[in-house]
């Protein structure tokens, strides 16, 4: 046990290194950093956009009190990075070197999957919020672990991509009026796929499905 915890915190440097410098990559420098703190976030907004990253906490709050039912455990504070520096739609989250949301806060156009919503942020922050309480909860050996190293003990983190996102895409349809299991966009390939001369995708195959 002692190689094992030993081979453990010899590539210690290095993962911080890399997921270190991957968080500091979501950090455009060229802003002047506000805070808006909640009682679970930490919005970090442009000068310029501090009303928006309010209307962001308040919906990432709601978000929380919706996902109380899928879990029990969760950060006792998650930063959210609200990135107007580009111009498009998407979200992401990592847990380290802490739990963090980044927006990008462009409403998607009506030609994208996500495109028929119903509030569209709120969709987006129950989405990614459901990454970071995959990422968090732990069980059993990986506990007293959590405490010792924090959040870079985070075995959810490394499920399968269609795991993880299928939960997320769930949760934003089943948590709130909008979502895209809602859309036609996704109805259209359900109901393709149920025809039965089409072949569904063998997962060891190349491509996302």
């Amino acid at each position: 046990m002692s190689k094992v915890f030993l081979c453990f915190f010899s590539f210690t440097p290095l993962f911080i290194f890399l997921f270190g410098t991957q968080a500091s990559a979501m950090w455009p420098n060229k802003y002047d950093w506000k805070k808006v703190t909640s009682p679970h976030f930490v919005v970090l907004v442009s000068k310029n956009n501090l009303e928006y990253g309010k209307r962001v906490s308040q919906k990432a709050e709601h978000a929380f009190e919706i996902l109380k039912e899928f879990s029990d455990k969760h950060p006792k504070k998650t930063y959210i990075i609200v990135d107007h520096t580009k111009n498009y739609t998407n979200g992401s989250a990592t847990f380290f070197p802490y739990p963090i949301i980044q927006l990008q806060p462009n409403a998607p156009s009506t030609f994208e999957s996500i495109g028929q919503y119903d509030d569209w942020l709120l969709e987006l922050l129950v989405h990614e919020y459901t990454h970071i309480l995959s990422f968090h909860n732990v069980r059993g050996l990986y506990t007293p672990l959590r405490w010792i190293l924090g959040s870079t003990i985070s075995p959810g983190y490394f499920m399968p991509v269609w795991y993880l996102e299928g939960l997320a895409v769930f949760n934003e349809s089943y948590f709130t009026n909008g979502g895209r299991l809602r859309s036609t966009n996704y109805q259209a390939l359900r109901n393709t796929l149920k025809r039965s001369n089409i072949s569904y995708a063998n997962e060891q195959e190349t491509g996302t499905y």
